[in-house]
């Protein structure tokens, strides 16, 4: 019974693959719908494809004035510039027939080419003869004009639609440097980044993703300074890629990660221009996104959290000691939860005796023991700072400050957390705020350690720390060590990765691709 029930498992599947193909192969069909030489065909087949949607735009007109053909133009409202098209149609509309009597004694006469080479005014035209390109270009802000007789189309370039003007960037704040940040537009994004880097070298690469959405993707990169494998691994990845909606980079980033239960990001994101110029002058890939002013970079690696574009823009002595406290920062974050749990749980003897007596009498009034006290501490932080996030700026940032004033000190006068640990909170929230791209796996690692110090003493904080950094040591970033140069150990590109090189010109480097970029570059790019 059991075999004859397998049996029929397997053809069932076997007819679910054959119906799946041959959808497929009609979906493949109907990608070449060709377009009628009857306008009005053409008309209904255009309102079908598009479900008679209410913002599809359709203007009939009469080319020419002596033996007018007819014609209609359409478009999605707001997507593209009206008044270009109004002066377009007004060409049209108004074709005299002596251009027309030129064009025929001049060579064979086709009214297509005479409109794409004398009449319309619009720097990118293009012909095409089937209708789903048409209806894809059409929800790419683009025209169409339909001709009666004609098995073709013509496709206008003329986008415009509103969009937010570029502003600070909000998540990368700078005082010295580019003030510019990405945009939700696509278009503008890619002339930011082509300002700075005015080089042929410089290529974009265009794709398509999200079934429902169209979403475009541009790949940037710089040709002869890319890493050649790290770059055909991208693009097959994108290409293999399948998603029924791309709205932000996030999707792309969660599918192009090589670890998924990776807990530090090993894709990069930014919203500078100048910093995505930058790393691609290293040799880094950039992916922009359509909707989104978040550019991501590959590979990433774990030092890049602790270095800003603006190192670079400063003399160096300053940027060194600032990449230093932000190392040390970091430490503090994530280890001193975990400590204050050990040492005064397990190894009080290592407390000089003065502060101990102070925190003893401290915690003499508290209920709690130390592990509870330390995870209420860590999340009313986490509540206000999400809090402080999600309300509006002006308001976020009242709620934040007052209510950490308020209920810090109306917990430690109710008895339910100690001074010690107030202020042990706030030096850990606040120190984790300047390494923002390692916050996730920072709160990840710094609950496990004040767990493991809760247990075990230090014994479990030397055991979870051991876990992080056999962790980091095992990540990949497209090819790249994530963890390097500290594994493997690389001493000559220790002192650039903890301090700053004194020549501004190396920009931020990456210190797993150094030798390869500079080789390429000594080799004049090949």
């Amino acid at each position: 019974m059991f075999i004859k029930f397998l049996k029929k498992c397997i053809s069932k599947n076997k007819i679910q693959k054959n119906t799946t193909s041959i959808h497929n192969r009609k979906t493949v069909s109907e990608k070449t719908v060709k377009i009628h030489k009857d306008i009005k065909a053409n008309l209904e087949n255009i309102k079908n494809s598009l479900n008679n949607t209410s913002d599809l735009v359709i203007r009939e007109l009469y080319i020419g004035l002596d033996n007018p053909v007819k014609a209609f133009i359409c478009f999605i409202n707001g997507f593209v510039n009206e008044q270009r098209l109004s002066k377009n149609i007004k060409y049209l509309v108004s074709l005299q027939p002596q251009k027309v009597q030129d064009y025929k004694s001049s060579m064979n006469f086709d009214l297509i080419d005479l409109l794409k080479e004398r009449i319309l005014d619009i720097p990118s035209i293009t012909e095409t003869n089937n209708l789903n390109e048409i209806i894809s270009s059409l929800l790419s802000s683009e025209a169409a004009i339909f001709i009666a007789g004609y098995e073709t189309a013509l496709l206008l370039d003329i986008d415009e639609y509103e969009t937010r003007a570029i502003e600070k960037p909000d998540t990368e704040v700078s005082i010295r440097g580019s003030q510019e940040g990405f945009t939700e537009s696509l278009d503008i994004n890619m002339t930011l980044i082509r300002r700075r880097i005015r080089s042929p070298k410089l290529v974009f690469e265009k794709y398509t993703m999200g079934k429902d959405t169209n979403t475009r993707i541009q790949l940037a990169y710089m040709k002869g300074i890319v890493d050649k494998e790290i770059l055909k691994y991208v693009k097959g990845k994108l290409s293999r890629l399948k998603f029924d909606a791309v709205l932000e980079t996030g999707y792309l980033e969660q599918e192009l990660e090589e670890n998924k239960f990776a807990l530090f990001a090993t894709i990069g994101n930014t919203e500078k221009p100048d910093k995505a110029a930058a790393k691609l002058l290293e040799g880094r890939i950039a992916i922009l996104c359509d909707g989104t002013p978040m550019v991501l970079t590959v590979p990433h690696l774990f030092i890049e959290a602790f270095q800003t574009t603006e190192d670079y823009y400063s003399r160096p002595l300053l940027p060194a000691m600032l990449r230093l406290i932000r190392y040390f920062a970091f430490f503090i974050s994530l280890t001193m939860p975990g400590l204050y749990i050990a040492f005064t749980s397990y190894h009080q003897e290592m407390i000089p005796t003065i502060l101990l007596v102070t925190i003893m009498a401290s915690r003499e009034a508290i209920p709690f023991p130390v592990f509870i006290e330390t995870s209420i501490m860590m999340i009313i932080f986490e509540i206000l700072r999400e809090s402080g996030v999600r309300l509006p700026r002006k308001v976020g940032q009242a709620v934040s400050i007052v209510g950490a004033l308020i209920i810090g000190e109306a917990a430690v006068n109710a008895g339910i957390l100690s001074s010690p640990m107030v202020i042990i909170g706030s030096i850990t929230g606040i120190t984790s705020f300047m390494v923002p791209p390692l916050l996730d796996g920072l709160i990840f690692y710094r609950t496990i350690l004040i767990l493991l110090s809760s247990v075990l003493g230090l014994y479990g904080f030397a055991i979870g720390m051991l876990s992080m950094l056999a962790h980091l040591c095992s990540l990949k970033s497209f090819g790249a060590n994530y963890f390097a140069p500290f594994a493997p150990t690389k001493i000559s590109e220790l002192k650039a990765t903890l301090t700053r090189e004194s020549k501004p010109s190396k920009l931020i480097k990456s210190q797993s691709l150094t030798s390869t970029i500079d080789q390429k570059r000594n080799n004049g790019g090949h």
